[in-house]
């Protein structure tokens, strides 16, 4: 469940850079998670996997996935930021109509 919460956060993009709406994931998109888990079961030359290869591998995994937490909370802020900003525009606006009712 969190790793699908990931992939969610993963597609979306700051509203400044979204082209179209996203209805579904493709499934090329589907794969792409299951590969990057394949990544860490290849095997070396030899043919055995190298332990430090593979704690490489899963730390470059790691990090990856911070940084993508990290994009999405931005994102997420600056779309409520953004949310806030409209919704008090809203409100001044309602006021400025209530205002000028009272007087007339």
């Amino acid at each position: 469940a969190a790793r699908a919460a990931m992939a969610e956060s993963r597609k979306e993009q700051p509203a400044s850079k979204k082209a179209a709406p996203e209805t579904e994931a493709s499934p090329k998109d589907k794969t792409t998670a299951g590969a990057r888990t394949e990544q860490k079961k290849k095997p070396s030359k030899s043919g055995k996997t190298d332990p430090e290869e593979q704690q490489r591998e899963e730390a470059a995994l790691k990090i990856q996935a911070v940084q993508r937490g990290k994009a999405a909370r931005k994102a997420t802020a600056e779309e409520k930021k953004q949310k806030e900003e409209a919704a008090m525009k809203i409100q001044a606006v309602q006021r400025g109509k209530a205002a000028r009712a009272a007087m007339a």
